[in-house]
């Protein structure tokens, strides 16, 4: 729709008022949307988006690992790049995972940044 984040913050706040729990289910879909069309490679891009915006698919995620519940200041995965260009994790099973057919994982490249 090509909205600014604070005019969608607006429409979630106003669809909230008729049922508060419409924000986690709305906001979990937009995240996982927004991150892929900021981050996504285009393969990636061409394979999710379209069904995701169809609703055919949706994004989900977990913001949790084993030890740290949802802390998302302790997180302990990380992520480095690898010689040829990859991104390795040290991404854990977490709890919420097991009905993924694909997951995405989120991680720190730096320790330092917070």
């Amino acid at each position: 729709m090509g909205l600014d984040l604070t005019t969608y913050a607006m429409i979630v706040e106003q669809l909230s008022r008729g049922w508060i729990s419409i924000s986690g289910i709305v906001n979990t879909h937009f995240i996982g949307s927004y991150l892929l069309v900021k981050f996504g490679t285009d393969e990636q891009k061409q394979k999710y988006l379209p069904r995701m915006a169809t609703g055919e698919i949706r994004a989900a995620f977990s913001l949790s690992e084993p030890e740290l519940g949802s802390d998302v200041q302790a997180i302990k995965t990380r992520a480095t790049k690898t010689g040829d260009g990859d991104t390795r994790s040290t991404a854990r099973r977490c709890g919420h995972q097991r009905a993924a057919l694909d997951a995405g994982v989120h991680a720190r490249e730096d320790r330092s940044r917070r």
